[in-house]
């Protein structure tokens, strides 16, 4: 399958419940994986290599341009899920977030696709836009008025794999 077209790449949609933003324009983006393998040397000069056992979480750092209407919804899904975390049943206040900026490169698909894009990459590997359940650190988000435009800042923690 071909990947998105220009007029709707990248964008970042986050949903909870019935409610979704998508945000398209951005100043900043970064994703990183937390926890990955770690190198250490002993006394000796041998390398010792650790790692956790479960695959690494990702984190997002984000700053987009969005329209007022955009972030009045990001603020609402976002206050949303902040509120479900003490509200049973506990495990609604995840936020399902399909990232369609920046691809994942993995020997397998491990997490759904965000969309059927897909291509085979080098031997084997797969390249493809995932969806994560996230959360949104309410205290990371900052807000700069632009006129018609609000520049928000915030950074989103991945909670646990996503399974379809």
């Amino acid at each position: 399958m071909p990947y998105p077209t220009i007029e709707n790449y990248p964008y970042l949609k986050l949903e909870i419940d019935s409610k979704s933003v998508t945000l398209s324009q951005f100043t900043n983006y970064s994703r990183k994986g937390l926890h990955g393998a770690k190198i250490d040397y002993a006394f000796s000069g041998n390398a010792i290599v650790k790692r956790t056992p479960h695959e690494p979480k990702h984190l997002w750092a984000v700053t987009a341009l969005a329209s007022w209407e955009e972030r009045n919804q990001f603020l609402l899904l976002a206050k949303l899920a902040d509120t479900k975390i003490f509200t049973p049943p506990f495990d609604t206040y995840k936020i399902t977030l399909s990232d369609v900026f920046l691809s994942l490169i993995e020997p397998t698909v491990s997490r759904p696709k965000a969309h059927d894009y897909q291509s085979v990459g080098m031997i084997g590997d797969i390249e493809y836009f995932a969806k994560f359940l996230v959360g949104i650190d309410l205290s990371s988000i900052e807000e700069r008025p632009l006129g018609d435009w609000v520049e928000l800042s915030f950074t989103m923690n991945e909670l646990e794999k996503l399974t379809e």
